[in-house]
């Protein structure tokens, strides 16, 4: 197990991390976002941590503020406040902006879906119609 980083976050607090495997950002590698009232430490961040040591992949998991090791008050947490408390640190101890594994796109259905209608037998997708989806890269 390594030991507990610590680095600042734009909004001051202080983020708690760690690192694990491999240094060698070329590879595909882990980062661990705890659930709710979760931390870095526990047996799933764990295990994940321990994969990445096995297979020499770099990983990264940290604890939100409020959460584990770092600072601030769960009470002042908001789901905005961590999302971009990950991505900071995602950006900072990943070496920059990671390659796309994926891409969204708009699709437009050239036929409506077959047996989309409305009651009066009208055809319930139209070409306004776009529904997003993700593909590989």
């Amino acid at each position: 197990m390594t030991d507990i980083k610590f680095e600042t976050a734009p909004d001051g607090t202080t983020i708690a991390y760690r690192t694990d495997g491999r240094d060698d950002l070329g590879r595909c590698g882990f980062v661990w976002l705890g659930g709710y009232k979760s931390d870095m430490e526990g047996s799933k961040a764990e295990a994940l941590a321990a994969l990445a040591r096995e297979t020499r992949r770099p990983s990264l998991r940290l604890d939100y503020s409020g959460h584990g090791a770092s600072g601030g008050l769960f009470v002042d947490g908001t789901i905005s406040l961590w999302l971009a408390q990950s991505a900071h640190m995602l950006l900072s101890q990943a070496g920059g902006p990671p390659r796309p594994a994926f891409h969204q796109s708009a699709y437009q259905p050239s036929q409506p879906a077959s047996g989309m209608t409305t009651s009066r037998g009208r055809s319930a997708v139209n070409a306004s119609t776009s529904v997003s989806r993700v593909q590989l890269v």
